[in-house]
């Protein structure tokens, strides 16, 4: 199938594969704390299965838990017809992230990121604090040692908590973020004990590690993507954190925001449970009345990225967003008044988006008949 090569950062599919596959139930707290993270996760996968070709990713995802939610949902009984598994030529010479910290070139590039932590919106910096939630509750842990003061290097957080210590880095990372997430984080999660009995500087020394293993494996996702997808049709889409960072592209956004949420809430409202939904989105995975639409985005994506040209990204733009205002009173025939193209299977692809639903949706729209954990234990 034609379209686009995406890369998910690893912690998107994992949140989808909790949400849709239930796994493992021991995040159903989690993602009650921090659905709206989820939820963007979900938005962002959405667009990739129905209006994307591929996606790729290059190593195997980390346990949740007790659970494989990444690895399971990209399965063959589910997205594995759209799923490639691609090795970068290179991986041997930056096996993890913690690698580029022997490169000046990345720390820098990595200290700029760190440091504009200090510059985020509100939209972004409540990104950073829902996943800072899920971070405390699945790796914070409840070791003696997060009780001391001022026991920095001695400070045992549990499992992948324990990321690469780097004191320049962190260092770099703003007091102002720094203070925000520690009182989200003492306020929200104050019924764990780990975090409840934690000294301050245990909590900010794990918000300060974080941020910059966060942001390192963000820079070394990018790195393995230039060198495993195709480049003529490649698109990266990260984490809703990393897409407040400021090198990220945002050209494509606009075509998500004003079709997918619309189309996601169709079916989630059609649906009783999160099997149910589950279905509707690999059957529209699959669609091939999309062909046309997929070929479309992945020429107009290539246009952008290796010409500058945004003139067929902005054609395609005012094709949907003409059909969608225009369905109640023409929606065969608007799209060919409007761009003068012949192309009937595009036509049509863009006529079905709007019967389907597509549109910009509610930011979260009604989830609790699917999504069972959001209304409480």
């Amino acid at each position: 199938m034609n379209g686009l090569e995406i890369m998910f950062d690893g912690i998107n599919l994992q949140q989808v594969g909790e949400l849709l596959l239930d796994e493992p139930t021991s995040t159903r707290r989690v993602r009650r704390l921090c659905f709206d993270s989820y939820y963007r996760s979900l938005k962002d996968f959405a667009f990739a299965v129905i209006f994307g070709g591929q996606i790729v990713t290059s190593v195997g995802m980390p346990n949740v838990e007790e659970g494989t939610p990444g690895e399971s949902l990209l399965d063959r009984k589910y997205f594995g017809g759209k799923h490639t598994r691609r090795a970068p030529p290179s991986a041997t010479s930056f096996p993890t992230w913690e690698k580029l910290l022997e490169s000046n070139t990345d720390r820098s590039a990595l200290e700029s990121l760190v440091r504009s932590l200090g510059q985020l919106d509100a939209e972004g910096l409540r990104f950073w604090q829902l996943y800072l939630r899920r971070e405390f509750h699945l790796y914070f842990g409840d070791d003696k040692s997060l009780r001391k003061p001022n026991a920095r290097p001695e400070y045992v957080f549990k499992g992948r908590g324990n990321f690469c210590r780097d004191l320049e880095l962190q260092s770099h990372v703003p007091d102002k973020y720094r203070r925000h997430v520690a009182s989200e984080i003492r306020h929200q999660l104050q019924y764990l004990p780990g975090v409840r009995d934690a000294h301050d500087d245990a909590i900010d020394e794990f918000i300060c590690r974080n941020a910059v293993a966060h942001i390192g494996i963000y820079r070394w996702y990018s790195q393995v993507g230039e060198r495993s997808l195709d480049q003529s049709i490649a698109l990266r889409i990260p984490h809703a954190t990393r897409q407040c960072l400021p090198d990220v592209e945002r050209s494509l956004w606009t075509i998500k925001e004003m079709t997918t949420p619309g189309l996601l809430e169709v079916m989630i409202t059609d649906s009783r449970n999160r099997e149910e939904l589950l279905d509707k989105l690999i059957d529209a995975s699959q669609d091939t009345v999309y062909n046309a639409l997929r070929e479309k985005i992945a020429a107009a994506w290539q246009l952008l990225e290796k010409f500058d040209r945004k003139n067929e990204m902005d054609t395609l733009r005012a094709d949907i967003e003409c059909e969608i205002k225009s369905l109640h009173l023409s929606p065969l025939g608007r799209v060919a008044v409007a761009t003068g193209k012949s192309d009937a299977l595009y036509k049509e692809a863009i006529r079905m988006l709007a019967i389907r639903g597509a549109g910009r949706g509610s930011p979260v729209p009604n989830c609790l008949h699917v999504f069972d954990e959001l209304v409480g234990d």
